[in-house]
């Protein structure tokens, strides 16, 4: 099964992607996501690459534009994963936006909460890519700063697994 994911990572995109490798689950061997998305949400990336590594057939994800941000997670959850020769990847640092007051209490929520997306993400890369390879410390990038790559730097970094 074939499925083309260009949307943002969001609650409602997550659902409908999962409905349908849901639909499909008994009759497909493996699934392949072509993925260029912007990213979105970090729950709704983490959600997606947890439902991902669950299946029972192998996945492969396929860069074919940008996987920015929480895209990152669901390209990441592929078993085998590939890049279009002109595509790009992007880390970047968690951020929360409130169009409200906050008190002082909601803020060491949200400061909780985007600590812990930061430690969930930092895993899931590591894990997945041996720690870039040893090559960058990936909380200081979640933490701080932006991180590009093009398909061969991501190949070198373990996000790409074959060229």
């Amino acid at each position: 099964m074939v499925i083309h994911y260009t949307y943002p990572v969001n609650e409602q995109n997550i659902k409908e992607l999962i409905d349908r490798i849901n639909y499909f689950q008994g009759k497909a061997e493996s699934l392949t996501i072509n993925i260029s998305s912007l990213g979105g949400s970090a729950i709704s990336g983490i959600t997606i690459y947890n439902y991902l590594k669950t299946l029972p057939f192998p996945v492969i994800t396929r860069n074919i534009g940008t996987v920015e941000s929480s895209a990152m997670l669901l390209y990441l959850a592929g078993s085998h994963r590939t890049s279009a020769d002109t595509a790009k990847f992007m880390i970047h640092p968690i951020m929360f936006s409130v169009n409200e007051s906050l008190s002082y209490d909601k803020t060491k929520q949200i400061l909780s909460c985007l600590t812990l997306d930061i430690k969930n993400f930092e895993t899931i890369i590591n894990q997945e890519t041996t720690n870039l390879n040893g090559k960058y410390n990936v909380k200081e990038y979640l933490e701080s700063e932006t991180l590009y790559f093009d398909k061969t730097s991501a190949y070198q970094c373990g996000i790409v697994t074959e060229l």
